[in-house]
């Protein structure tokens, strides 16, 4: 059955007509018009050549308006709506075209000497020495600083539906501590310093002095490689004096390159263990169970982490590829994850065997 769109018929005669409700005949007559082309007017002007023009655009400017895309666009004789330029630009007819789909996000700002060739070379150095000394035998030492914020809140808790989730404690000053840390495969956390604020040339010196006397009880007095970041506090000549006095020697770090030294893992994984009480106010509460949050940290652990570097993020550095902590960690806690995965997994007919 057929109603003609242009009889000018009304939907209550052609119901009448054909005997049919005036739904139905609405229908009819829908079904009956002509197909529409796919695509449209706006799909026809944005051809090969716009997608072309468009993918410049973005590629010479990464914060370019698309009013300003539209503008482009008209220069050259095409007239569309800036809706119509953004849809167009994250539709998979740029890749018909052969352009790649753009989209708007969140814009992630990156040093430019983290990743100039410069440091890409001074990581592969660092590497080659690392393992120069690792085939030395000699054992290495990872010393590092990382602040903490004793008294901050926990972002996410539980509260019944259609509550909020409301923590109380009494109104105390944040105070920001520095955990100096040092970390070895052979023995784990080996010695931990916390220090109100910010770290000095003295207080490391003091720190040194102490850990050198751990380092004497626990390995014999045998010499070991201290790795460090490039900290100016690290570097002064009073530091390295009293390094050279212990016997030890100082390996330093590749500018931006975090991901390098094991005891960056160390610290996120402690710092996820930290869990303080909102009753507990005062930095001679909060301290005890910082460093008891430490002493979690099993020696396994921390030789896990530094075999995690040494295969990987080494690796990386050494084929000159951009190195990123949060995929690294991102990583590093997959792997953990299917670890613990398979030490959960019971053997079968050992349930029997138990019987």
């Amino acid at each position: 059955m057929k109603i003609d769109l242009d009889d000018g018929m009304s939907l209550s005669k052609a119901a009448a007509k054909f005997g049919v409700s005036p739904t139905t005949a609405g229908k009819i007559r829908k079904n009956s018009a002509q197909p529409r082309s796919r695509g449209g007017p706006v799909y026809r002007k944005l051809n090969q050549d716009a997608s072309r023009l468009l993918t410049d655009q973005v590629m010479q400017d990464k914060f370019v308006p698309a009013r300003r895309l539209v503008e482009v666009l008209h220069e050259h004789g095409i007239d569309v709506h800036d809706s119509s330029v953004c849809r167009h630009l994250k539709s998979p007819i740029m890749e018909q075209h052969g352009c790649p789909r753009f989209s708007v996000k969140r814009v992630v700002v990156r040093e430019e000497a983290r990743y100039s060739q410069r440091t890409l070379e001074l990581r592969k150095e660092f590497v080659k020495s690392y393992q120069q000394l690792r085939r030395s035998g000699c054992p290495l030492v990872f010393v590092d600083e990382s602040s903490f914020n004793c008294f901050e809140n926990r972002t996410y808790g539980r509260s019944p539906l259609g509550t909020r989730c409301i923590d109380r404690r009494r109104r105390v000053k944040m105070n920001n501590l520095t955990a100096i840390t040092a970390i070895c495969d052979l023995i784990g956390v080996i010695h931990v310093t916390f220090v109100e604020g910010s770290v000095c040339d003295a207080v490391f010196r003091v720190f040194l002095t102490s850990l050198f006397d751990t380092l004497r009880l626990r390995l014999g007095g045998e010499a070991v490689v201290i790795v460090l970041d490039n900290a100016s506090i690290h570097k002064t000549d009073e530091v390295m004096e009293l390094i050279q006095k212990a016997n030890h020697k100082a390996l330093f770090n590749a500018p931006w390159s975090c991901e390098q030294n094991p005891i960056e893992y160390v610290f996120g994984l402690w710092k996820r263990r930290v869990t303080i009480p909102a009753n507990l106010t005062r930095l001679d509460e909060v301290l005890p169970i910082l460093d008891q949050s430490f002493s979690t940290i099993t020696r396994a652990q921390v030789a896990r982490y530094v075999q995690f570097v040494e295969t990987r993020i080494h690796h990386l550095a050494w084929n000159m590829e951009p190195l990123d902590l949060d995929q690294a960690m991102t990583e590093l806690g997959i792997e953990e994850q299917e670890e613990v995965n398979e030490q959960a997994v019971v053997p079968y007919g050992l349930d029997a065997d138990l019987d």
